[in-house]
């Protein structure tokens, strides 16, 4: 059965790294935000991408599947810094897609659209 396009919430770089990629250094970019320690704190509870979505390969990419469950894993204060730092927040459209109990996984290929959404009204 075919699935039908869903809207995402993804964290992103404005270079279009996500929170938890490596650099060159094996380094998570997530070290430029003053909240790096509590975000990592925080997301290690939880499964990782390849533990919670069986099919989830290296290029896959994370998001949440709405702006509550977005809500929970970010405060306001980390939100701005990361912000500060070069993030940004998107929901993008996607016609294909992997679901976890956690999160959601999708191909850059595989984007309809992406608007970014404006912290002021998270």
């Amino acid at each position: 059965m075919k699935k039908r396009a869903i809207s995402l919430i993804r964290i992103e770089h404005i270079n279009g790294y996500g929170l938890f990629s490596e650099d060159e250094n094996k380094q998570v970019k997530l070290y430029e935000s003053i909240y790096h320690k509590q975000i990592m704190e925080r997301h290690s509870r939880f499964p990782t991408p390849f533990m919670d979505i069986k099919e989830f390969t290296k290029n896959h990419y994370c998001a949440f599947r709405n702006l509550n469950r977005f809500k929970d894993w970010f405060n306001k204060f980390e939100l701005e810094d990361l912000y500060k730092v070069g993030f940004r927040v998107y929901s993008i459209k996607v016609k294909d897609y992997l679901s976890g109990n956690y999160q959601y996984g999708f191909k850059k290929e595989d984007i309809i659209s992406k608007n970014e959404i404006n912290l002021l009204t998270l």
